[in-house]
């Protein structure tokens, strides 16, 4: 089978997103502001999400330099020993990235912004930490330095059921209102969703791209459902013993591909696909186990499952309720 060419990929990539924006190769460079979760710190609950250890998502150099400027200068040099004239966005990831006082945001946020290596911004958190002030601050800086501010909303599951099943803490209506808030001062909005969550049907897991897509978001980050160490779920998985409907999917990657191009094939045709699958270190991983396929790689054997197949992104948007 001839591989698809980087042209003819069948849904939008990340990488041809920043390219035609940018004009050159563009580099996320992760960030561990110190923030934690309503889920752990008991405003909510705690222990956090089934499937969440949040030490799967956290970069390195995170984990020994605690300034932000300081991490991203060292995200940088790393990045720019592979790389050359390319340009960065600061990614603040690990946990809830809005979860805190406007006025402490927003100087946070604009130590980053006033880097000159900095082209954008892109903000982690979840839809229940989202608030008219939030998206007020967000939608000022980026006016103020005409560089995109991107709000990674952890949808995971339009499902009210599943959220209620893996202790997420909020609902569908909460995600619906988050994302089209902040479209609507015009940020731009990235929803992850997970794949494989307990009891969800294969036609839920289609409708999920669906519906972001109708609620107005830009992009959307894929995750494969894993089991990883230091998770509630990890111990249910060890044990073998799994409550009542909690018991996930683990997709092998054989099963996983096909699963993924009928929900691309479901999403708004111009969505920007940004991640396929999840990408926890090796070590962090119980199950499943790909081998650790590398990101282009999994993203040309669903192109060219898609093409084989003659499924493309979009082509079954409309018909999905």
């Amino acid at each position: 089978m001839t591989s698809v060419t980087q042209e003819s990929v069948p849904f939008i990539t990340y990488s041809s997103y920043l390219r035609k924006r940018y004009g050159r190769r563009v580099q996320k460079v992760g960030i561990d502001a110190g923030f934690t979760c309503p889920n752990r710190d008991g405003s909510l609950g705690t222990g956090g999400c089934t499937y969440c250890s949040i030490s799967s998502i956290r970069p390195e150099y995170c984990r020994t330099i605690r300034d932000v400027p300081g991490q991203i200068r060292s995200g940088i040099s790393f990045f720019d020993g592979k790389y050359r004239d390319q340009g960065y966005i600061a990614y603040f990831q690990s946990y809830s990235n809005t979860y805190g006082d406007p006025s402490v945001l927003e100087n946070m946020y604009r130590q980053v912004l006033e880097m000159p290596e900095i082209l954008g911004v892109s903000v982690a958190t979840r839809p229940d930490c989202i608030s008219p002030e939030i998206v007020a601050v967000l939608h000022a800086l980026q006016n103020e330095y005409q560089k995109e501010i991107t709000l990674e909303l952890g949808v995971e599951t339009t499902e009210a059921s599943t959220l209620t099943l893996i202790n997420r803490g909020h609902s569908p209506e909460q995600s619906k209102a988050a994302v089209e808030q902040a479209v609507d001062s015009g940020l731009r909005v990235c929803a992850h969703l997970i794949l494989g969550l307990p009891g969800e049907t294969l036609e839920q897991q289609v409708r999920h791209g669906t519906r972001i897509s109708r609620w107005g978001a830009h992009g959307v980050k894929i995750h494969h459902l894993q089991i990883l160490k230091g998770s509630p779920m990890a111990e249910h998985y060890l044990k073998d013993r799994w409550p009542q409907g909690q018991k996930p999917t683990l997709y092998t990657l054989d099963q996983y591909i096909p699963v993924l191009s009928r929900a691309i094939q479901a999403m708004r045709p111009d969505l920007v696909i940004e991640r396929l699958a999840n990408d926890a270190p090796q070590d962090m991983i119980l199950a499943p186990r790909w081998g650790g396929i590398k990101n282009y790689a999994l993203s040309q054997r669903v192109a060219d499952y898609m093409v084989t197949q003659g499924l493309s992104q979009g082509q079954a948007y409309q018909e999905v309720p």
